[in-house]
């Protein structure tokens, strides 16, 4: 949760930045994080995060719906006092480092690099470390930051198992090898199959008494991550199988993570 102390609301922009060298330069400064932000690579490609970077980069990873959102002023730095943007998620499953499934964890944002939310919305975030002035934001901003799909845009009407998510980079490059996810030495299937069957027995208790059944949706969930790599939505429980199951591989063998 952010104090008080650290964070204040936001009244007006007043005297930030309080000379006209320090404006110039913030100007400047943000000019080129967005620029850096929205351009390809040297090399003329964008950048894509496979979700191995993303699991073993992330330091927290959590799947929440927004529930407030707020702006403010952030801590003061070398141009000033930063804009924030503080938005209030209730954790509805926690993989990484954040809150119990339940609880509202805020996440503070340098306002001139966030990506629009809004009230209501579902997302799946990988998040960066806090920064020196407390801010986070996705890892590789776009590849870190999965949104809701549902049939009609409106996540409201639809349980979490119907949902899809793909990330601001239209789920481009999310598998380390194109060909297919799975692997037995960043994402075993084995253990994604056994979160999966726990997942989906704790959201639907009934599947517990129908077996044949439950492997049969574990099956299916499981078919999306042998498929090509494409720019489309991915079932959002694929993610959360994947995710921890890249988390277990990191934890039993800690050579295994990516640099």
């Amino acid at each position: 949760m952010i104090s008080k102390s650290a964070i204040s609301p936001q009244k007006g922009l007043g005297s930030w930045p309080n000379t006209l060298l320090r404006r110039v330069l913030f100007i400047a400064l943000v000019g080129g994080l967005l620029i850096m932000k929205g351009s390809p690579s040297a090399s003329g490609q964008a950048s894509f995060l496979s979700l191995d970077q993303l699991t073993t980069h992330a330091d927290a990873i959590f799947l929440g719906r927004v529930t407030d959102i707020e702006t403010r002023k952030g801590k003061a730095g070398t141009f000033g006092v930063f804009p924030a943007r503080v938005t209030s998620f209730e954790v509805l499953e926690s993989l990484k480092d954040t809150p119990k499934k339940g609880d509202i964890y805020d996440v503070t944002e340098f306002v001139p690099l966030v990506s629009p939310l809004k009230k209501g919305e579902i997302v799946l975030w990988y998040l960066t470390a806090a920064s020196e002035t407390g801010f986070k934001s996705p890892v590789g901003e776009l590849s870190g930051d999965f949104r809701s799909r549902a049939p009609n845009s409106d996540t409201r009407n639809f349980e979490l198992s119907r949902l899809w998510v793909q990330n601001l980079n239209d789920n481009r490059g999310l598998w380390s090898n194109q060909e297919r996810l799975w692997n037995d030495a960043l994402f075993p299937k084995t253990v994604a199959a056994d979160y999966l069957a726990n997942y989906l027995k704790g959201r639907e208790p009934h599947l517990s008494k129908y077996p044949e059944k439950l492997r049969e949706k574990v099956d299916a969930l499981l078919a999306y991550g042998d498929e090509r790599c494409q720019p489309r939505p991915v079932p959002m429980e694929l993610l959360l199988a994947a995710s921890r199951a890249r988390l277990s591989v990191e934890k039993a063998v800690p050579s295994a993570r990516v640099h």
